[in-house]
């Protein structure tokens, strides 16, 4: 093997890790605020060997509420409290609300996320709670929840909001958002299994909703431009038994604070709406055009 050759390759493998380092760094805004009645908890999160941040992350759990027990989870590049609207109307509802900032966000330590370091952070959330009555995660942190779920984590119901579903297409737009070749990408890939753990494209909701038996309620916006919304309709067509609620004129931030997409997760994570599959009474949906992936 020729000198050249290996420092060729010695600084392909650096590209190679330089765009895995930015698909999983996290641009932190600034910590928001709680209600002062807020319980604020600090955890430690092992995470996988070589990790870039060091072997274990402190991570905020923030509490609030009384009652059943639900766990709420942020996007990306969002934060904990960012759901005040969402977490004060669960509580109205009867919840004890669990919000964790997720490594690299909010009141959290580190600087980079992976989907499966997301999960297992919401298992030793688990940990400290114990099982949840009712898990809801938005765009990212619905993401989290179901492969949570599908490693662990206990919930009797879950709603997942505006999330993608597929994390290898999600990890395949960032390569190519970044340069990354065509050709590159397989081994990309690989590289990032080895960075977190698990192959992106081992990460997939229809896959997961199609071992589960719990209620699923899945809530998308047709306006919502940042995540489509024939991912999550193509998950519902998959799992006939999901409770499925496109929002006509909803974009992806809107469905936090719309009075209908309140009403629809707080009376799914009560159970008032008993027949899974079927609309949600007092909330229209609309029809939508063929999906998009």
């Amino acid at each position: 093997m020729s000198r050249a050759y290996f420092v060729d390759e010695v600084g392909r493998q650096a590209d190679l890790k330089d765009v895995a380092l930015r698909f999983m760094t996290v641009k932190r805004k600034s910590p928001g605020t709680f209600p002062p009645e807020t319980q604020t908890m600090t955890m430690q999160v092992s995470t996988p060997p070589g990790w870039p941040d060091g072997r274990q992350l402190e991570v905020r759990v923030h509490r609030i509420g009384k009652g059943k027990r639900a766990l709420l989870v942020h996007g990306w590049q969002s934060q904990a409290a960012d759901l005040h609207t969402l977490s004060e109307t669960l509580v109205e509802g009867g919840f004890e609300v669990w919000m964790p900032d997720l490594p690299g966000h909010g009141y959290s330590s580190g600087t980079y996320l992976s989907l499966p370091l997301a999960a297992a952070t919401l298992k030793a959330v688990q940990s400290l709670a114990g099982s949840f009555s009712f898990a809801i995660g938005h765009s990212y942190g619905g993401a989290s929840v179901m492969h949570a779920i599908d490693c662990g984590l206990r919930a009797d119901r879950v709603a997942v909001l505006a999330s993608p579903t597929h994390y290898g297409r999600f990890a395949r737009r960032a390569a190519a958002r970044a340069g990354l070749s065509l050709s590159a990408v397989p081994e990309w890939l690989e590289l990032v299994a080895t960075m977190t753990g698990t192959h992106p494209d081992e990460i997939s909701m229809e896959q997961q909703v199609s071992k589960l038996t719990l209620p699923i309620l899945l809530i998308h916006g047709t306006d919502d431009q940042i995540i489509p919304i024939g991912q999550s309709e193509a998950v519902a067509t998959r799992y006939p038994s999901t409770t499925w609620l496109p929002l006509h004129g909803i974009g992806h931030f809107d469905l936090l604070v719309n009075d209908l997409a309140l009403k629809a997760i707080v009376d799914f994570g009560l159970d008032t709406n008993r027949f899974p599959g079927s609309p949600i009474a007092g909330v229209q949906t609309e029809s939508i055009g063929p999906a998009t992936t």
